[in-house]
Parts: C-alpha cells; sequence; structure tokens
C-alpha cells in the first residue's frame, strides 16, 4: 500500500513473511530487529546497531567476520605507476615485480584522498609482490594533507616479505601510520 501524503503518527505491529513466519521486522520500544530464520540479524537499538546480535554493546556491535573491499594492483588489473585511491578503496594489493611475474613492471605512487573528507578512515597498502626496494612504492598526500605530522610521500620499505602500511585519518588534513 503506497500513500501520497502522511500526517501524524503512525501506529504498525511487528511485520511478518507470510509465506514464512521465521521472518520478520520486529518493532519495540527504542529497538528493531530485522529477522531470518528466527535470529536477529540486523538490529538497531536505541544508537546502537547490531549485526549477528540481538543486544549490540557499542556503536556498532558485529557478531561474525567483516569483509573489506581489496583493490589489487598488478599486470591484469589497475596496471598503471600511478593511482589514486578510491572511496570504495579499504586494502590496497600492489605488485610491482615484472610483468612476467603479473606486476606492473615499474614504481608505483598511490595518491592517497583528503584526510578531511574521511575522518577515522582506515587504508591498508601492501606490497604483494615483495619488490618495492626495486621498484618503490610511494604513498603521495593530497593537496597540503600531512603523514605522520609531516609535509612529505610515505615510501613502503624494502621487505622481502612485502611490507605494509596502515593509514588512519584523523580528519583535518593529517594521515597516520597505525
Amino acid at each position: 500500500m503506497a500513500y501520497k501524503q502522511s500526517k501524524g503518527e503512525r501506529e504498525f505491529g511487528d511485520i511478518e513473511f507470510e509465506d514464512d513466519g521465521d521472518t520478520k521486522i520486529d518493532f519495540e520500544q527504542d529497538y528493531i530487529s530485522m529477522q531470518t530464520g528466527g535470529n536477529s540479524v540486523l538490529v538497531v537499538s536505541g544508537s546502537q546497531v547490531g549485526v549477528g546480535t540481538a543486544s549490540p554493546s557499542t556503536t556498532l556491535s558485529i557478531a561474525g567476520s567483516v569483509s573489506a573491499n581489496v583493490t589489487a594492483i598488478n599486470a591484469s588489473s589497475n596496471n598503471s605507476s600511478t593511482y589514486t585511491v578510491a572511496a570504495t578503496d579499504y586494502a590496497i594489493v600492489c605488485n610491482t615485480r615484472p610483468s612476467a611475474q603479473n606486476g606492473i613492471d615499474s614504481a608505483l605512487t598511490i595518491t592517497l584522498p583528503a584526510a578531511s573528507d574521511y575522518p577515522g578512515r582506515i587504508l591498508i597498502i601492501k606490497d604483494a609482490g615483495g619488490y618495492s626496494g626495486t621498484n618503490a612504492i610511494t604513498l603521495q598526500r593530497a593537496g597540503s594533507d600531512t603523514i605522520n605530522g609531516n609535509a612529505t610521500t610515505l615510501t613502503l620499505p624494502d621487505d622481502a616479505g612485502g611490507a605494509a602500511k596502515q593509514l588512519l585519518s584523523a580528519g583535518g588534513g593529517q594521515w597516520f601510520e597505525i
């Protein structure tokens, strides 16, 4: 049913899928639960959200595993000597080895987004090829941002196992290694 306009508060009870009694939306005082198979899969309780838990204890409580976007930079994907971090990137794995080893066969410069646009954002950059000593992987700041308080770039160290950097945006134009 659709409404063209609504005046005043509307009160509804729980919503159940008529073909499956274990799938429903449960409304209570300051609490909403989406349930499948009789289990709460998403809960909003006051200002706390729970995924896979009926009683979130923090702003975001997750009872289960978490996945994030991984971007590959290699011979078959994003094959370039420059890359600008996208809004959807979380982990970036880079292979600068020769093309025969699925690398981009060159040094790589990754430009970070403006820290002020993403306060609290975490990025992971990994030298997946373990080759940054030959073909450097450099993290370039955006505009006047700083990295670790310095107006500079950051280069992944030469590490046979493949170095990694984890960065945190503190907002206000600041990135920090964590």
